[in-house]
Formats: C-alpha cells, sequence, structure tokens
C-alpha cells in the first residue's frame, strides 16, 4: 500500500512543480526575449560600425582564444569533485577567448600590413 502510496505522491509533487515552472516561465518569457532582442541589436549597431576585416581577424582571435583553451582545459577535467573542471573549463575559454579577440584586434593594423606586402604564394 504505501509504494504505491509513495508514487501516487512522488508523481503529485512533481506535476505541481512542472506546473509552477511553467507559469513562472510563461510570465517571464516575454521580458527575457525583449532583453535579448535589446542585447542583440547593441551587439549589431557595434557590428556596424566595425568593418570586415577587423571582424574577420576578431573572429580568428577568437577561434584561436578557444583553441587554446581546449588544450589547456583538458587536464581540468581530471580534477575531482563536481563540476570543478567543468566551471573552470567554462571560465578559461571565456577568459582565452576575450584575450585572443583583444589581442587580434590590438594587433590587427600589423596583420593587414604584412598580408598587403606578401600576399603569399601562389
Amino acid at each position: 500500500m504505501f509504494a504505491t502510496w509513495n508514487v501516487k505522491v512522488v508523481s503529485t509533487i512533481q506535476i505541481i512543480i512542472i506546473i509552477i515552472f511553467a507559469l513562472i516561465f510563461f510570465i517571464l518569457s516575454p521580458k527575457a526575449l525583449k532583453s535579448l532582442e535589446s542585447l542583440l541589436n547593441i551587439w549589431e549597431d557595434e557590428l556596424k560600425d566595425k568593418s570586415i576585416s577587423e571582424i574577420v581577424i576578431g573572429s580568428v582571435g577568437l577561434i584561436l582564444g578557444f583553441l587554446i583553451a581546449f588544450l589547456v582545459s583538458q587536464p581540468l577535467f581530471i580534477i575531482p569533485g563536481a563540476y570543478v573542471g567543468s566551471a573552470l573549463s567554462v571560465i578559461l575559454y571565456g577568459m582565452l577567448g576575450y584575450l585572443g579577440v583583444k589581442i587580434a584586434l590590438k594587433n590587427k593594423d600589423e596583420i593587414i600590413l604584412k598580408n598587403k606586402r606578401d600576399p603569399g604564394i601562389k
């Protein structure tokens, strides 16, 4: 009797929790979408001011930063503890991705001038 009663109680509690969270997200989703839309508009306005070469160089810097973060973060997953390695990996990806973009954009003039002088091998 108690086994079936426990299953019914647990199922009822789960359904109540699902309904509560569904209502919370139903109420908050329009505000979240408006915030996301305004953030994307800000990013779009900032990208409009950049040249194509700056966007490409920044993207390459981001990819190189992520590549370095991938190589460095592999040993972090060995760290014992719940989600410690994953949390450190996410932080590392953010830091090195940002650093890659900043370094690439800081040296963009040197990269562009070097490519103009030496167009490469045909």
